[in-house]
Order: C-alpha cells, then structure tokens, then sequence
C-alpha cells in the first residue's frame, strides 16, 4: 500500500510542462490581445468615418469536420481632402458587393490609416478565451504539483484496527 502511494507521487514531466506552456502561450495572447485593444482604443478617439467604395470582394474558405465557413474580404477606396485611399482586407457580410458603400474609419493626420472597429463580441470573447486559458493551466499545474509532492505516511493509531 505504502509503495502504491508513493509512485503516484512521481508525476511525469508533461504533467507540469502541458499546463505550463497553456499558461504562457494565454498570457502572451491576452497581453498581445490587450495592446492590440489598447492600440485600436486610442486610433477611435481621434477617427473620423469615411465612406468608401468596395474596389475588389475576396472569398476564402476553411473547410472542418463541421462543414465549409466562408469568409468575405474588401478592397476599398477612399477619398479624403481631395486625395484618394486605398485599403485592402476589411472584413464584409457575404452581400456586400463590388461598388457598395461600407463606413471605414481613418486617422486625419495618417489619412492612410484605415479600420473598422472591433465588435463587442469578438473583444469579450478573445479576453474570456484567453482568462480561461490561464486559469485552467493554473489549476492543472496546481494539481501537478499536489501529485508530486511526496505523500505522508499515515500511520495507524494504536485504538484503529489493523
């Protein structure tokens, strides 16, 4: 029984590496993620909406278990203070077309500089997925560290029955 005890207090190394590498890979999204945020908080303050003509619709795809997703990107151009923009990868419904108007965001002093802001969803999402990250690994390495802490012997006291 005491032998039996004891070899479940050697964990394997990738009981401790797994949720070590899930914690450091979240953590640096999340940082990541935040700047990116933070970044984008700060480029919104200061934009102004511009209408732009989509130039070019671009269609992917990504193919699972689950079926075929399609994704739908647009080339625009933009006119701001008598100069024209170009703008490529933003994001679209698949019912945009060539020649429809979206609302893009651009930076007066860097008229180059053209977005469109992040959803609510995607931001709550992105912050949840990566805090679940962390903290799941956190708990796993926890676990870890209980089981290869070198058990205590129990030993009977002399009223028990052997």
């Amino acid at each position: 029984m005491v032998q039996k005890i004891e070899m479940l207090g050697k964990a394997p190394k990738w009981i401790i590496i797994f949720p070590l590498i899930l914690v450091v890979f979240s953590a640096v999204m999340l940082v990541t993620f935040l700047h990116n945020k933070n970044s984008d908080d700060k480029f919104m303050e200061t934009a102004v909406p511009v209408n732009a003509e989509c130039t070019e619709i671009h269609v992917t795809s990504s193919t699972d278990e689950d079926g075929t997703e399609y994704y739908y990107h647009a080339d625009v151009q933009y006119e701001y203070e008598g100069i024209t923009y170009r703008a490529y990868g933003f994001s679209v419904s698949e019912s945009t077309l060539k020649g429809d108007k979206i609302e893009i965001y651009i930076d007066p002093a860097r008229p180059f500089d053209a977005r469109v802001p992040s959803s609510t969803v995607d931001v709550v999402l992105t912050e949840v997925l990566c805090i679940a990250g962390i903290v799941i690994g956190l708990l796993c390495l926890l676990g870890a560290f209980k089981m290869s802490r070198k058990p205590k012997v129990r030993v009977n006291d002399p009223w028990e029955i052997k």
